[in-house]
């Protein structure tokens, strides 16, 4: 009887999906060659050996003279004449002084600005309570509602919850 051979099995190799690319157009990209990767070999590690010391010799080192440094001699400093100030700083000054009193007079006027945009907005606003109050008027008069009497009860209970929300025994039973 004669022997079969075994027939080595190869496995099968994974078919990666491809995915889907968009159609270039060829008059603007032109197609590069694709370069292979080269796969690196793994290196198999060896045991190392453990090898004896040899005790190292040393050598004697040759001694040089030292030579001897020349010392540096220090030079003298001069002294400097003061000149006389001249009447140049005065001039300065003065400049100082003119540029303080412009930057003042700069700070003054834009308060001044302030001020009057702060007046011109207050009188706005009490020209316009004015005219509420007007039309408030001649809607009750024609109506024929209480004036003045109504305002002064609104009044009134205004104050009265304004003393009971400062009160200690605000919420519990007062006596």
């Amino acid at each position: 009887m004669r022997k079969r051979r075994k027939k080595k099995r190869r496995k099968k190799k994974k078919r990666r999906k491809k995915k889907k690319r968009k159609k270039k157009r060829r008059k603007e990209k032109k197609k590069r060659k694709k370069k292979k990767k080269k796969r690196k070999k793994k290196k198999k590690k060896r045991k190392k050996k453990r090898r004896k010391k040899k005790k190292k010799r040393r050598k004697k080192k040759k001694r040089r003279k030292k030579r001897k440094k020349k010392k540096k001699r220090k030079k003298k400093k001069r002294r400097k004449k003061k000149r006389k100030k001249k009447k140049r700083n005065k001039r300065r000054k003065k400049k100082k002084k003119r540029k303080k009193k412009r930057k003042k007079r700069r700070k003054k006027k834009k308060r001044k600005k302030k001020k009057r945009k702060k007046k011109r907005k207050k009188k706005r606003r009490k020209k316009k309570k004015k005219r509420r109050r007007e039309e408030r008027e001649e809607v009750e008069e024609e109506e024929g509602g209480g004036g003045r009497k109504k305002k002064k009860r609104r009044r009134r209970r205004r104050e009265r919850k304004k003393k009971n929300k400062n009160h200690p025994t605000m919420g519990k039973f007062q006596f």
